[in-house]
């Protein structure tokens, strides 16, 4: 199916096939490659990125073409890279609370 054949396909499931209605299908279709892409990461979008830790230093940069986090993990200098401890990820809202209360772990 090409593009045109596409278009056509979308127009014809749409309510609306009136003139502002076919102007924004090509901004209709940018949204929904850009949400497609960011559901189905593939391998090649994907890279490992490394970072030393301070014990003074408490934020750290992102990587330039930093999308979002699949795993982060936490491994001394001497184990292999792939190896160490996997960290969850938690939401601001768990991290107050784990606070709160004492925790380590969520």
């Amino acid at each position: 199916m090409n593009y045109t054949e596409l278009k056509a396909a979308a127009l014809s499931e749409a309510d609306r096939q009136d003139d502002e209605t076919i102007e924004q299908m090509d901004n209709f279709f940018r949204l929904v490659e850009a949400r497609i892409n960011r559901f189905f990461r593939t391998q090649k979008m994907s890279f490992r990125a490394t970072t030393l830790l301070n014990s003074s230093q408490y934020i750290y940069s992102k990587p330039a073409d930093y999308l979002s986090i699949r795993s982060i993990k936490l491994r001394s200098i001497t184990e292999d890279i792939g190896k160490g401890k996997p960290l969850s990820l938690v939401t601001n809202e768990q991290f107050t609370n784990l606070k709160e209360n004492g925790s380590t772990t969520p």
